[in-house]
Formats: structure tokens, sequence, C-alpha cells
């Protein structure tokens, strides 16, 4: 039998108020109900012996604290849905590199393979550090896009690193749900990395290529399609920008 809801008169009278909880030092609780979804999850706050019936002030501080555990019981049933445990096992069977970014971009841990691909592209403190310039601001934005909260979309596209004639390094990164992330605040997004041994054609040549523009015209159309202004696309290509006067 339950005796967590009682009134007053029982509560005088039933040892387990009287023996058991009062040896304890508490007594009475605030219930707080919380529904999510179909589920009904329920909060309580134990209260010290002798603190009486909760009075006005107590009570408007509810609402505040009801929502605030709202949000942490949402997150903590997308987590149950998600099964992130499995999702973050699965990454230590695959043969592609994983690693996991926190918010900053850095690099918080990895899976074997990516460890082996990236050994020379991570610093100590996790950033990742690459010689070439292009790859570098390319990598720099889609790390960033993904890390951000609400993460950009759409997202750059995937990264491609030369190593040697015949050899690149694809960079993809998939931004962690934001439902999680309330649980596993120093992780943000995964970069999946891979080794091609065949040249991937970067999408500005493709554009290119396409439509019969110049490379740079190619790279300006990529950054308007991410949604860049036109002026802010053409400052990331150290073009010109001069707007038309109106006729």
């Amino acid at each position: 039998m339950d005796f967590d809801v009682v009134d007053r008169d029982v509560m005088k009278r039933h040892p387990y108020y009287q023996d058991f909880l009062a040896r304890q030092g508490i007594s009475t609780f605030i219930g707080i109900h919380i529904p999510i979804g179909a589920d009904n999850w329920a909060a309580s706050v134990q209260r010290p012996l002798g603190s009486g019936i909760p009075d006005a002030e107590t009570l408007e501080l509810l609402p505040r604290l009801r929502a605030q555990l709202a949000s942490t019981a949402r997150s903590a049933q997308a987590i149950a849905a998600s099964g992130v445990d499995r999702w973050l096992s699965f990454f230590e069977d695959t043969d592609r590199g994983i690693a996991v970014l926190n918010g900053d971009g850095r690099v918080r841990n990895t899976n074997e393979p990516a460890e082996n691909l990236l050994r020379s592209f991570i610093s100590k403190g996790g950033e990742l550090k690459i010689s070439d310039p292009k790859a570098a601001r390319q990598l720099g934005d889609l790390t960033a896009a993904a890390c951000a909260v609400p993460p950009r979309c759409p997202l750059p596209p995937p990264v491609l690193l030369p190593l040697v004639p015949g050899n690149f390094l694809s960079f993809e990164a998939i931004p962690l749900p934001l439902a999680l992330r309330h649980f596993y605040s120093d992780q943000a997004a995964v970069l999946i990395v891979r080794l091609a041994e065949t040249a991937v054609t970067d999408p500005h040549v493709a554009l290119a290529e396409q439509f019969r523009l110049t490379p740079s015209e190619a790279r300006l159309a990529l950054h308007i399609r991410q949604g860049e202004s036109v002026r802010e696309a053409a400052e990331m290509e150290g073009i010109a920008f001069e707007p038309r006067a109106p006729g």
C-alpha cells in the first residue's frame, strides 16, 4: 500500500510518518506531475520535519522548476529512444574513422581507424591541424557548422584533403541531436573520416564543367547555395565585390 498521499489526520496517527520518517527528519513532499507524450513522469521535493504546508512563495517557484525538469525528462526520453549507447558502440565496429567533436570542434575521442588516419593532424588539445590552407578552411567551416547550436542547415559539403597523388582523406560531419547534447555536453558532432584511393571530383569542379563556369564562379555559386550572401561569398573567395548602382 502507498501511504505517500494522505491527509493530515492520517499523518498524525500513522507510525510510518510519526516514527520512521520522523526519525529521518523528513515529513511532507511536493509532488510535480510532468507529462511527456504518452508517459507520465513525477518528481518529489522532500520537505524537512516541521516545515509545514508550503507557503505561497515556495509554490510560485514550482512552475519554473517544472519547466526545467520537463526539459530534462524529454532529453532522457530521447536518449532512451535513440539507443545512444548502441549508437556509440557501433563506432567501434566500423572500418571508417569516427571522431567525436565537442562544441569547439575539437576531437574528444576517436575509434581506432580515426586514430590511425588522424594521428598526424590532431594536436594535444584535440585541435585538427591541416597544412593545406584550402582544406583547413573548409574543414573549419564544416566542423563549426555541425557543432553550432542549432547546427547550420544545410551543412557544407564533405571536405577532401589531398595526401599523395591518387589518395585523399574525406571528412563528413553529423551533428549530435540537440536533445542528447543536454547529457553529453562535451560532445556536439561526429566527424567521419575515410581514405579515398581515387580522386573524388570536388563539387565546384563538377559544377564548373556542367555549366561552363570558371572555378571562381563555381565556388561563388556553392557559397551562395549554402546560404551566404554574394558579398560574404566574394569575401571568402577573395573576389572584389562592387554592388551595381540602381539604374
